[in-house]
């Protein structure tokens, strides 16, 4: 989305040094993204620092630059000094938020936002209606990214929006301004910065804050959490799925690797919906994304075609045949304590006669109850009979003592990768599992390979 000079100047309340462009710009944080007559935003991030690029930005077509640092880039370029270039970043977002004037559906919650986003958005229309968030851009630096870079000719935007500390979605709120808010599920994810499941509740919650008549949520019936939250909005229009509900599933199948078919019933109509998505979960999912469609007038016969084609993202429930029948489960992308029992579970509802294996990393920004909470997945897994059990770093051990059942623990991801060939994953059901940072999918790459069939 192109914003043009004049509106830019006017969001950030400065004139700039040199010369202003005469053409709208396209605006980036990214220097790889950079074309002609882009604004180059030079933020600071955790490896590196904006600036190290806006020499190469302006080498690419940038004819603007956003920085904190006093430059002197003559007078063919546009210098807006900014004291923080992340803010100024948001500020642009929700200026072109503001002037494209369209419906934003934000998706939050603990587990399944992005699929749910990626559900929701195939649900409300085409990639020329809709444009969404890529991957799990929903932080102060993704979501403005994910603003920014839509063409500003769709219908619909759906944004996903994470928290990690408090305030977090009250930021992003002002920003997207959405018309909709959708939840996934809610439960201790990142709960060690927000203050336990309340302060997830009360961070989560405050996206609806004050909402009135002109605003959407769409909760679950049966979710508590959810009923909590829907409190915290004093007027919008509840639309609530589940049993009981004017949308609501039944009769759900599981085929042989755990992918759902089911059907709707919908104004006292019948409709069968068949995922390519794994997990029995995936129908409360599915429910939640059908459920927004409908509030905005969607043909639910159109919107249940476009979501039978939604593939899981990379590392989330991806599915691998290897060598002699066996499974490779990669769903190492992010785990909590919630999606990783859901994982177990999966893993054994498809695994048949054949012997069940689980690579755990640590379940991090758990809070205080860290050991505790992997010693219940250990439990877990020796409930669902798994017949070896291989962790990874600090506190998947508990898990594996927990267990009892015949395993190793490794320091490091790369430990285990040294040591993987003395393990025979053919003719199995493996489950990898782990936060992002225990970088896990070395080791499904690395089984892959091995036992490629």
């Amino acid at each position: 989305m192109r914003l043009n000079p004049h509106s830019i100047a006017k969001a950030l309340q400065t004139k700039g040094k040199g010369q202003m462009p005469t053409d709208d710009l396209y605006i980036t944080n990214d220097s790889r993204k950079i074309k002609q007559n882009s604004l180059f935003v030079a933020i600071a991030g955790k490896k590196t620092n904006g600036t190290e690029f806006i020499k190469q930005a302006i080498q690419k077509g940038a004819s603007a630059i956003i920085s904190n640092k006093k430059l002197d880039l003559g007078k063919k370029i546009w210098l807006l000094n900014s004291e923080d270039p992340q803010a100024a970043y948001g500020k642009l977002a929700n200026r072109a938020r503001k002037e494209w004037n369209q419906n934003v559906i934000g998706i939050t919650g603990s587990v399944g936002k992005s699929t749910i986003k990626d559900l929701t958005a195939a649900a409300l229309g085409t990639a020329d209606d809709v444009v969404a968030s890529p991957y799990s851009f929903n932080n102060e630096i993704g979501l403005p990214y994910s603003i920014l870079n839509a063409k500003g000719t769709e219908k619909y935007m759906v944004l996903e929006m994470g928290a990690k500390n408090p305030g977090d979605i009250n930021y992003l709120k002002k920003i997207a301004e959405p018309d909709c808010a959708v939840y996934s599920l809610i439960c201790n994810s990142h709960a060690e910065y927000l203050g336990g499941i309340e302060g997830v509740i009360k961070e989560k919650g405050s996206l609806v804050s004050g909402w009135g008549e002109n605003k959407t949520l769409v909760i679950s019936s049966k979710n508590n959490h959810h009923q909590e939250i829907s409190r915290l909005s004093s007027g919008a229009k509840i639309v609530k799925w589940g049993p009981g509900e004017e949308i609501s599933s039944k009769e759900v199948k599981l085929d042989k690797y755990g992918i759902p078919n089911f059907k709707i019933k919908y104004k006292n109509k019948i409709y069968k919906v068949n995922l390519r998505l794994p997990g029995s979960f995936q129908v409360e999912n599915s429910l939640a994304a059908l459920s927004t469609a409908v509030s905005f007038n969607i043909d639910l016969n159109d919107a249940i075609t476009r979501i039978e084609k939604v593939k899981p993202l990379p590392h989330r429930k991806e599915i691998y045949a290897i060598s002699n029948d066996g499974v490779l489960l990669d769903d190492c992308y992010n785990a909590g304590v919630k999606s990783t029992s859901e994982s177990i579970k999966w893993a054994s509802s498809i695994s048949a006669k054949r012997p069940k294996i689980m690579i755990l990393g640590d379940i991090l920004e758990t809070g205080k109850d860290e050991i505790k909470m992997h010693k219940k997945i250990g439990k877990i897994i020796k409930d669902n009979k798994y017949s070896e059990f291989l962790t990874v770093g600090n506190l998947a051990k508990y898990a594996l003592e927990e267990s009892r059942i015949s395993g190793k623990h490794y320091p490091t991801t790369d430990d285990l990768l040294d040591d993987l060939k003395k393990y025979d994953f053919s003719a199995k059901v493996t489950l990898v599992k782990g936060s992002r940072s225990m970088q896990l999918e070395k080791i499904t790459k690395k089984i892959r390979e091995i036992f490629s069939t």
